[in-house]
């Protein structure tokens, strides 16, 4: 009954030690996990917002290849093209030629200005349900117009 006295100390003594700096490895590790996880939030986050401006940009090209071969562009066609695309932009939104109306001769300079604010929904960011928010766009392109 002695040695078992001695052994149930032993163990108890064991399993009540604790190792030193447990408490700070362990704060130390929570710091770092919260760390890398905004990490990724914010790099994902920043992913997702650069493809949903490459997109409006890649419509943006479309529409000023229409506009240099034509010479002219019905900005209710080019909201409409974008709202098909899952875009929410309204006619305010984009400015063809920096607003002068016509058909542009051959030579003459062409542009379509985009801008607006996109919801943190629409471009489905991370966290964007809870926290909301708008991110400004602004794509502008121009050319010289070919059409005769």
């Amino acid at each position: 009954s002695g040695l078992f006295w001695i052994r149930r100390n032993a163990v108890k003594k064991m399993l009540s030690n604790k190792r030193s700096g447990s408490m700070d490895q362990f704060v130390a590790s929570i710091i770092t996990f919260l760390f890398e996880a905004t990490l990724l939030v914010f790099i994902v986050n920043t992913f997702a917002i650069s493809n949903y401006r490459d997109n409006i940009d890649q419509i943006a090209r479309a529409e000023i290849l229409k506009l240099e071969t034509t010479g002219e562009l019905n900005r209710d066609t080019v909201v409409e093209d974008f709202n098909n695309r899952g875009f929410k932009l309204t006619s305010t939104d984009i400015i063809i030629n920096s607003g002068t109306a016509g058909k542009v001769d051959y030579g003459n300079p062409v542009s379509i200005l985009v801008e607006y604010d996109a919801q943190s929904t629409d471009i489905g960011t991370i966290g964007s349900r809870i926290l909301g928010g708008t991110h400004h766009i602004k794509i502008y392109r121009e050319s010289i117009s070919k059409a005769r």
